[in-house]
């Protein structure tokens, strides 16, 4: 009785998780899905935006006058190459962790925190590091911030964690 619950249990996860990957792929090779304009065949400025996959907040340490370091959020948005959309999609969490690793080493000092934000080619090395060359066009750093991702990148997003 246990076996064929399990069975049942990892067969449905599995039918998830494919049918999950198998969207995500045609929806970032066609930037992103959704939002096809009015019904006249018109792209519209939504539709020609990047879509993104956007990381939930790493915490940095921050040094704090002689005290025990404070934290800050940062929060990443990966812009993944349409033609690697699969391998973007199952590599952001191991970006995300390599992201964590590199940044909690040593603590900021608060006036570097504000400059990860001019640090996306520096990120964008990173991550393609972890991913592969060519996965991530780009990535941006929001420090001090949980900024709300438009509603497909969000999509996105919940997919690929």
């Amino acid at each position: 009785m246990r076996r064929s619950s399990l069975r049942r249990g990892l067969a449905a996860l599995g039918v998830g998780l494919g049918l999950a990957l198998g969207l995500v792929g045609p929806a970032l090779a066609a930037g992103g899905g959704g939002g096809h304009g009015g019904g006249d065949g018109a792209a519209t400025e939504e539709d020609a935006a990047p879509r993104y996959i956007q990381l939930r907040a790493i915490w940095v340490p921050v040094e704090r006058g002689g005290g025990p370091p404070t934290q800050a959020p940062v929060t990443i948005r990966l812009f993944p190459n349409p033609e690697h959309a699969d391998r973007a999609c199952k590599s952001a969490p191991l970006v995300h962790d390599a992201l964590v690793r590199k940044m909690a080493r040593q603590p900021f000092p608060p006036e570097q925190i504000e400059g990860l934000a001019k640090q996306g080619p520096r990120l964008r090395e990173i991550a393609n590091q972890v991913s592969g060359a060519g996965v991530w066009d780009q990535v941006e750093a929001f420090p001090n911030q949980v900024p709300r991702p438009d509603a497909e990148s969000d999509k996105l997003s919940s997919v690929c964690k």
